[in-house]
């Protein structure tokens, strides 16, 4: 983060001892917060900048859940100040001119960025979600820009919510063509065209009940031949090496097919980069999973997952989300993806008002007893990690 987003604080080396020790009394934590996205302000451009993090520290206050980009030499105490504050007032926008002190003595301002959980994406890179518990635009604001649909209720709720119809994915269940027929007709239409559909691992022998059965190859072909008729895609996935011969066998002989890799447990790196070098360009998307990066058993995080995905060219990632209605995972999710460079997130400028109790002498920032007296917005900005 360049000089001019940090606090405006100058603090001598003597509150480094004190900052410690405020660390572990008001429970400083590194995850990002469950908490609304305000709006954009109207009728301003939103620019996109870069951000040093030498010296700064994510933080999230624990009880109003705000969270921040701090200088580390924040003066003890204060922390505890600022999340009391924001938990008892609603904060109001302002165009007022930022200055750095106000004329009195005994009255201070001091600039943050409040980092909002609002992210977009850059880098020609993609995330799309398979979910069954979110139908507003939390998903859309988390960065999300392709999701998943069984039928016209999940079709026109997705669009409600943000998402594009050439970016649905219409997900088929069993192995019965006419019946995905059937529904795909149902949710594709002159004006709402869904171009990209999906077989759930339908070669895995493995694992395979009445819910999920498998397919034979004929019948994906045939499916695969439907779909291009109108002018959509057919994804197909697998976490099994034994499926191999079977979608080789697919993408060789239709060329609207592309595979998908949802191997993320285990030795990913390998298997990631297995599936990449099988397949080619038609292994544009792979997936990852909520469940695992939690597990506690020793599965990939997400980070580990993105670093590896970037590393071999992928840049469409979906993440398999259902049944896992944890909106802090999903926030988690966002947060990595962000610090991989998949997403840019949405800065807050807040500029806070302090007034102390006493003359010039007593009251020397940050020497003194202060207390906050106002909060408000500035500006916004997307930060790139």
């Amino acid at each position: 983060m360049q000089n001019s987003k940090l606090f405006s604080i100058s603090f001598s080396v003597i509150f480094i001892s004190l900052i410690l020790e405020s660390c572990s009394n008001e429970s400083m934590i590194t995850a990002p917060s469950n908490k609304n996205v305000k709006p954009m302000l109207k009728g301003t451009t939103i620019p996109t900048v870069s951000m040093d993090h030498s010296m700064d520290t994510v933080i999230t206050l624990p009880k109003s859940g705000k969270t921040f980009m701090l200088n580390k030499n924040i003066p003890a105490g204060m922390l505890g100040k600022i999340d009391e504050y924001l938990t008892k007032h609603t904060i109001s926008y302002s165009s007022k001119a930022i200055q750095p002190n106000l004329p009195s003595c005994n009255q201070h301002e001091e600039q943050y960025w409040e980092l909002e959980e609002q992210y977009q994406p850059i880098n020609g890179r993609t995330l799309g979600i398979w979910q069954n518990w979110i139908a507003d635009t939390t998903l859309f604001n988390l960065g999300f820009r392709e999701i998943d649909i069984y039928n016209t209720v999940d079709r026109d709720n997705a669009y409600d919510a943000g998402f594009q119809y050439q970016n649905m994915m219409f997900m088929n269940s069993g192995n019965v063509l006419n019946y995905n027929e059937s529904n795909y007709n149902n949710v594709n239409t002159s004006s709402t065209p869904i171009t990209r559909c999906y077989i759930d691992e339908p070669y895995d022998s493995e694992n395979k009940d009445g819910h999920n059965p498998q397919w034979g190859v004929d019948n994906v072909l045939s499916y695969a031949v439907f779909l291009q008729n109108h002018s959509a895609n057919l994804f197909l996935s697998s976490f099994l090496e034994s499926s191999f011969w079977n979608m080789s066998q697919t993408i060789n002989s239709s060329n609207n097919t592309y595979v998908m890799c949802d191997q993320y447990k285990y030795n990913v790196t390998s298997d990631l980069t297995y599936w990449k070098d099988s397949f080619g360009s038609r292994n544009v998307s792979d997936w990852m999973s909520l469940e695992y990066n939690h597990s506690g058993t020793g599965y990939p995080d997400f980070s580990t997952m993105f670093g590896t995905i970037s590393n071999i060219g992928i840049t469409d990632v979906w993440l398999f989300a259902d049944n896992y209605g944890n909106l802090d995972l999903l926030q988690q999710f966002s947060y990595a993806a962000w610090a991989n460079a998949w997403l840019s997130r949405m800065e807050q400028y807040v500029t806070i008002v302090y007034q102390c109790a006493g003359n010039c002498t007593t009251c020397n920032w940050p020497y003194g007893n202060w207390e906050i007296t106002n909060i408000y917005y500035g500006s916004q900005q997307w930060v790139n990690y």
